[in-house]
């Protein structure tokens, strides 16, 4: 039975290394959102969701196991989150606040590729990720106010925000899941784009926050490949 299980695990070896492996550096952009069922609001500020621009750069590494399939499993850093903005207005007088939930991420994809032609493939996969450090930052802008009025109170929210973010930072929900599908095309043989998209499965923050707050995210980025 030994002898068996050993021949079986030779001639597994030997076919994967019969095909192609590869590992690479890719980075690029990413734009993100917050999806969450909850109405967000700041100060009784009602705020409208807008996308959030970050980068991301790590390592990947590539087996094929024949012509059209193959495994990627990847280590990635994502600059992630949402940016929300708002309006007070009362009495002729207005400020716009902007509010930016930043999360510095560290995700690991794994994908099942399925290559249509040599050189473009399809994908998908889960992915675990786990949140380094998350700030959420706030100001007013752009208001009819005086400076002075408008300082002191983004000087009260900083230090309002920064108690409120040592809470969130303890509720960090460690690790989170998430589901990813794209497209990559290799020209050269050795260069890669590749675009995709995250779909947020779990919470950002535990239970005991009480909150729905997830992070979907598109990706497109360039690659070498080793």
């Amino acid at each position: 039975m030994k002898k068996i299980l050993l021949v079986g695990a030779l001639a597994l070896f030997g076919a994967m290394n019969a095909q192609k492996s590869s590992f690479g550096i890719k980075g690029g952009y990413i734009n993100s959102q917050i999806n969450t069922k909850e109405n967000m609001d700041f100060e009784q500020v009602a705020l409208d969701k807008k996308g959030r621009s970050d980068f991301f750069i790590g390592l990947f590494f590539e087996q094929k196991f024949n012509e059209k399939i193959a495994v990627q499993i990847e280590g990635l850093y994502a600059g992630l989150g949402g940016k929300y903005q708002g309006q007070l207005s009362e009495s002729g007088s207005y400020a716009k606040l902007n509010m930016d939930f930043g999360y510095e991420q560290i995700v690991f994809p794994i994908s099942l590729k399925y290559y249509v032609i040599p050189e473009l493939s399809v994908y998908a996969g889960p992915n675990i990720s786990i949140t380094t450090s998350s700030k959420i930052k706030g100001e007013y802008k752009e208001s009819n106010l005086p400076a002075d009025v408008i300082n002191e109170a983004n000087q009260e929210m900083a230090s309002e925000l920064h108690q409120f973010n040592k809470v969130l930072n303890d509720n960090l929900a460690k690790p989170t899941f998430g589901v990813q599908f794209g497209v990559d095309y290799t020209f050269m043989n050795a260069f890669v784009v590749d675009a995709r998209y995250n779909l947020g499965v779990s919470k950002i923050y535990k239970k005991e926050a009480d909150s729905s707050l997830k992070l979907n995210y598109f990706q497109v980025g360039v690659g070498y490949k080793f």
